[in-house]
């Protein structure tokens, strides 16, 4: 889909796992309403934004790489955006 290089197998399945436990901490953290670990979150996608971009301009990824960076970029934009507007509605 992306035509990001191979990796073997088992380093693709840690990477899963990862994934889920960290999405994991998302879901919880969103519908327990966790305002402090909502938050870092968009500290870290901001990193995993810069992280990507700074990787793929070094050469060391290739430009396929770059839609997820952007769509962190679009979450964590949405996030500060929805996290400000509860604010100022309550």
């Amino acid at each position: 889909m992306l035509k990001l290089p191979e990796i073997p197998a088992a380093w693709a399945r840690v990477l899963g796992l990862l994934v889920i436990v960290i999405g994991s901490y998302e879901i919880i953290s969103g519908r327990n309403n966790l305002r402090p670990l909502i938050k870092g979150t968009i500290y870290m996608r901001l990193f995993f934004f810069t992280g990507i971009t700074l990787l793929f301009v070094s050469g060391q990824m290739p430009k396929e790489i770059l839609p997820l960076a952007i769509v962190d970029l679009i979450g964590a934009v949405w996030t500060m955006l929805s996290l400000k507007s509860e604010t100022t509605t309550s």
